[in-house]
């Protein structure tokens, strides 16, 4: 009895081997979580890259921003670029096809439009890139004046703080703006001239210019002037652009109209309609690319 008392007594141990391969399941889960929750971090590193790539500091977020006059800027967009190509193939078609169209008929009359809506585009782009110059050239101006400004900002308040220990309170004064606008810069320039002009001597005992204020005074109003020559350029070339899509436009509603006649004056010709389709047609925008699946 005593014997098969023990042999009863060895089946827990089989059952505990079993159950100790049971239990090495979950580490196999575990390491798959694991797996799966390496994703997270490069998510995590991504979501971080693009939190940064946001993020700006006080200086840099308060400078109006200065456009980046590029050859494109302002200029037609793709959409009207195609039309305009367009329009110089149909009147290229009417040139080609005159004496089919009799001086007064409906279709003569549309590839006139056709021609004087070209004419047209082409003397606001001119327009529009004398704009674009203009503009540049002051934008790049009225940032020398700003820069100089800052210069001249910077100079005194970094003097104020040398000079706190002897006048207290003095560096408060003389803060470089932390929101940049260009107002803000012209109002803080003002301020610094008013309240430089107590202790004028001092500043200039501390190594300052004799004529710190009236430069910093110059700079600032070459600055304030500087505000109205940058709005006049670019709406000069904002204006020339619209102008150009109001040309492009009126042509393409020419072109619709010609459709129906050309259509029906070359029924039985086919080579002409596909002449005239080909001339006609205008490419379609491209599809924008979907993103990829995250």
């Amino acid at each position: 009895t005593a014997r098969v008392s023990s042999k009863s007594m060895q089946v827990p141990p089989k059952t505990a081997r079993v159950a100790s391969k049971g239990v090495q399941v979950p580490p196999k889960t575990a390491r798959v979580a694991s797996k799966s929750v390496q994703v997270a971090p490069k998510t995590a590193r991504v979501a971080h890259f693009t939190r940064r790539s946001t993020e700006f500091s006080p200086r840099t977020a308060s400078f109006d921003p200065i456009p980046n006059l590029t050859e494109d800027f302002h200029k037609m967009n793709d959409r009207d670029r195609r039309r305009y190509e367009m329009l110089q193939r149909v009147n290229q078609f009417g040139l080609d096809n005159t004496t089919d169209f009799a001086p007064a008929s409906v279709g003569a009359l549309q590839f006139a439009v056709i021609t004087a809506r070209l004419a047209e585009a082409d003397t606001k782009g001119a327009a529009q890139q004398a704009g674009f110059s203009q503009s540049k050239s002051t934008f790049d101006s009225k940032a020398t004046i700003r820069g100089d400004l800052l210069e001249d900002m910077g100079d005194i308040s970094r003097t104020a703080r040398s000079m706190e220990a002897a006048f207290d309170g003095i560096a408060d004064l003389f803060r470089m703006p932390s929101n940049r606008t260009d107002q803000n810069v012209l109002a803080s320039a003002r301020a610094f001239f008013t309240n430089s002009e107590e202790h004028e001597t001092d500043f200039i005992a501390y190594g300052m210019s004799a004529s710190f204020r009236d430069d910093l005074n110059t700079t600032a109003d070459n600055f304030e002037t500087s505000f109205g020559p940058t709005g006049t350029a670019t709406d000069a070339h904002v204006a020339a652009t619209a102008e150009i899509a109001e040309a492009i436009r009126l042509g393409t509603a020419a072109v619709q109209i010609l459709d129906g006649v050309v259509r029906n004056k070359y029924a039985s010709n086919t080579g002409k309609l596909s002449a005239w389709t080909s001339a006609s047609h205008v490419e379609k925008d491209p599809k924008k690319a979907k993103p990829p699946t995250p």
